[in-house]
């Protein structure tokens, strides 16, 4: 059980930073497809945290938050979109922090022999809505 609370941890981490992080993004985006993208990914993000919180509330655990990690997206993303906020350099900014949690999440769950299917595929559809939003947002590169 306590593989499954990590790994349920790790996505509810993963999508809380990623859903701050874009949130913080969002004032300085113009570009309205662009903004629609981000809007939809931060949906995503929300429902799979949701779910994450949720299946350890189930396990009898509490969601750990990870303070320090969100603080440091939020304020690299309003670091990196101070310097430039072109499409482009969003666009590229969203798609490393998308592959950052591909290969995060995806090393959890090369981990987690013995979780449950609910757990796994939970991880397994965060793997794949990050691949989803890379694609959308490529092509604002």
């Amino acid at each position: 059980m306590e593989k499954e609370i990590q790994l349920l941890n790790k996505i509810y981490w993963g999508t809380e930073i990623g859903s701050k992080a874009l949130n913080a993004l969002l004032p300085k985006v113009n570009n309205p497809p662009l903004r629609r993208a981000i809007i939809t990914q931060i949906n995503e993000y929300d429902k799979i945290n949701s779910d994450a919180k949720y299946q350890i509330s189930a396990l009898g655990k509490k969601a750990k938050k990870n303070l320090f990690s969100t603080a440091s997206a939020i304020m690299e993303s309003k670091m990196n979109s101070a310097v430039n906020s072109s499409p482009s350099h969003i666009a590229e900014m969203i798609i490393k922090g998308s592959n950052m949690g591909i290969i995060n999440i995806t090393k959890e769950l090369n981990r987690a022999t013995f979780c449950s299917p609910t757990t796994y595929n939970l991880g397994k559809k965060l793997v794949k809505t990050e691949e989803e939003n890379v694609t959308r947002i490529k092509s604002f590169l």
